[in-house]
């Protein structure tokens, strides 16, 4: 499933440089431009059937939301805070005709 998103993300989106060509993950990261992009990506999805998440959305996800509790805050660390916004998880645990169909939503919406 992992090869079949590979090769059929739109351009528009990204895949984290460290998740090795050959890796297997439980879900698949996919960078978006923008967090509008990845709220848009994920309802799109959803809307269509699939299953798609939202990674570190808030960024102490799962568990505790309130930054306090960890001494957190989110203005020290902008880069994190866009990068956590801007991820959308695909499915891994698919058919490979779940994971076209999903392609195809992406194809449509991300362009």
């Amino acid at each position: 499933i992992a090869s079949l998103y590979r090769l059929g993300l739109p351009a528009t989106l990204t895949v984290p440089k460290l998740l090795a060509d050959n890796a297997a993950p439980v879900r698949f990261p996919v960078l978006c431009p923008s967090k509008e992009m990845s709220l848009h990506l994920f309802q799109a999805l959803r809307t269509a059937g699939h299953y798609s998440g939202k990674w570190y959305q808030p960024t102490l996800f799962p568990g505790p939301t309130n930054p306090e509790l960890y001494n957190y805050d989110p203005e020290l660390f902008p880069v994190a805070e866009d990068i956590a916004g801007r991820i959308l998880n695909l499915p891994t645990n698919i058919t490979d005709n779940e994971a076209k169909e999903i392609l195809d939503v992406l194809q449509r919406e991300a362009n």
